[in-house]
């Protein structure tokens, strides 16, 4: 190989992006963790408060917070994997694969909901879960 000469590949470039930047947008790990913080300190406040109510209340807002909260966690990280125009076909296949997951890990979590936690506040549970994901959507929107 002469000075100079550069090695062509078809290979796509995949570049890897948990240490820095997630996607291509101003979103990053830092944010992130930052967000999910935020949501699970909010989480055992709410649990805490509503435990002066009622006893299962508590306990029914952090698990419906639970539920809300892992599942998206995994998709995140599984979904902001990759980074730039060579990795497209990478980076949608991980959104679709990281939503997969995500859709799965909530219904586990409701089906075990349901079926191990005896007695539960089914309506806490899913105002828990509604709630947080409001709260995601105004701390997402938030980020310039």
């Amino acid at each position: 190989m002469l000075r100079g000469q550069t090695i062509k590949s078809n290979k796509p470039v995949v570049e890897p992006v948990l240490k820095g930047r997630l996607g291509s947008g101003q979103l990053t790990l830092k944010h992130l963790v930052i967000i999910w913080l935020q949501q699970f300190i909010l989480m055992i406040v709410a649990m805490l408060i509503v435990s002066w109510v009622k006893n299962k209340l508590d306990y029914s807002v952090l698990i419906g917070g639970m539920i809300f909260l892992i599942p998206n966690m995994y998709f995140a990280l599984y979904a902001f994997r990759f980074k730039g125009t060579h990795a497209a076909r990478e980076m949608l296949l991980s959104f679709y694969r990281g939503e997969m997951g995500k859709f799965l890990l909530s219904g586990v979590g409701f089906a075990v909901a349901f079926t191990l936690v005896k007695p539960l506040d089914v309506l806490m549970l899913f105002s828990a879960y509604i709630a947080f994901t409001i709260l995601q959507w105004i701390q997402l929107a938030s980020i310039k």
